[in-house]
């Protein structure tokens, strides 16, 4: 019987018993962890993009420019919107996390490639998006967090 390991735990594990993808590895274990990080992931940037924050730190009279104008461009989503951007952003977490243990995406004033690879698929406009906000997913912690809004601390969701 083939055996591998675990591309997260390490644990040895036979192909049998274990699922690949990219020509990774993973044990039954660090499978449901990273899906369920995935989805708690997915599930707070769905509503955020509904109701974006714009805080850069700004509160001169251009930030508060700034703010009114990036709140003039958020758009409405609808329903169908928010279920492709979510089913597009889990497919991107999940690849990432199946390679690496720390992944972090997020938005300083534009979203990075894989926020913005989902809002695109699911026409949803970049400007969305809440400024100065980042997250982190750590597998091995199992834990998400978020920094949302400028200085703002880490959170666990």
């Amino acid at each position: 019987m083939k055996t591998t390991y675990c591309n997260q735990c390490r644990c040895f594990l036979s192909v049998i018993e274990g699922y690949e993808r990219n020509g990774k590895w993973l044990c039954e274990q660090c499978k449901e962890k990273i899906e369920n990080l995935a989805e708690k992931a997915v599930n707070w940037w769905a509503e955020v993009i509904k109701n974006p924050k714009f805080d850069n730190g700004d509160s001169s009279i251009a930030g508060v420019f700034a703010k009114v104008l990036a709140e003039s461009l958020a758009k409405n989503v609808t329903r169908e919107q928010i279920g492709i951007f979510k089913k597009e952003l889990k497919e991107i977490l999940i690849d990432l996390l199946w390679e690496y243990n720390h992944v972090v995406i997020g938005v300083d004033y534009h979203p990075d490639q894989y926020l913005s690879q989902a809002l695109e698929k699911a026409g949803i406009p970049e400007e969305n998006a809440p400024w100065k906000t980042d997250m982190q997913i750590i597998v091995n912690q199992n834990k998400v967090l978020v920094a949302y809004g400028y200085r703002s601390p880490w959170e666990e969701i």
